[in-house]
């Protein structure tokens, strides 16, 4: 339940932040959102619940110290934008709601970026990540031992492997009916399920 609230006030605090508002506003806004991203599940996981680590204000910067290639975005959901995007590394978003993606690998981007851009912290993607719209880019796709592998990382249970055209294909994440708090991870062989990922049912995708 804590889960499933608190992903689905996450878009509204994206938009939020997206509105003209005053100053001090602005930073109390873009502060929660920060906290909100990095923030872990109670009850027994430490599933991070956007796949990003903070690394500090500023935009991201490459491990030699350069200006990563980057698309440019205006008034958008930065951090939907890169989780579906597998050339993305991380992301910078202003406090105006303009979004950087940064393209990298995982771990080849770090913070200490232009500090001005907007107030916008250099947040970079960590694996693995969990997508709670549409499904799991290529490249992030997890097979059934992938997905098992994963699951530890995120300290979820595996369940098992299904086949159903009711959950999406792949890895997923969902909270157990009888002991709420504790999440599995399943994987779904099906190839002909037309189902995305949710709030309640988010894909978990994989990293190397």
């Amino acid at each position: 339940i804590f889960f499933r609230n608190l992903v689905a006030t996450m878009p509204c605090l994206s938009r939020a932040c997206s509105r003209p508002v005053n100053q001090q506003k602005r930073q109390n806004c873009t502060n929660l959102t920060h906290t909100l991203q990095g923030i872990r599940l109670q009850g027994g996981t430490n599933m991070e619940l956007s796949g990003y680590s903070d690394k500090g204000q500023g935009k991201c910067l490459t491990l030699d110290n350069k200006e990563p290639a980057f698309e440019y975005f205006g008034n958008t959901d930065c951090a939907k934008k890169c989780s579906e995007d597998a050339s993305c590394g991380g992301y910078s978003q202003s406090s105006h709601g303009n979004c950087l993606l940064w393209k990298g690998k995982l771990g080849q981007l770090k913070g200490g970026g232009d500090p001005d851009w907007g107030e916008a912290h250099c947040m970079t993607k960590t694996g693995p990540y969990l997508l709670k719209t549409g499904t799991c880019p290529a490249g992030f796709q997890a097979t059934s031992k992938q997905c098992e592998e994963e699951a530890n990382k995120l300290n979820l249970t595996f369940g098992k492997t299904i086949r159903s055209s009711k959950r999406p294909h792949g890895c997923y994440a969902k909270e157990s009916s009888k002991t709420p708090g504790k999440w599995y991870a399943y994987y779904n062989s099906s190839g002909l399920t037309k189902a995305t990922a949710s709030s309640d049912v988010p894909c978990v995708c994989y990293s190397n």
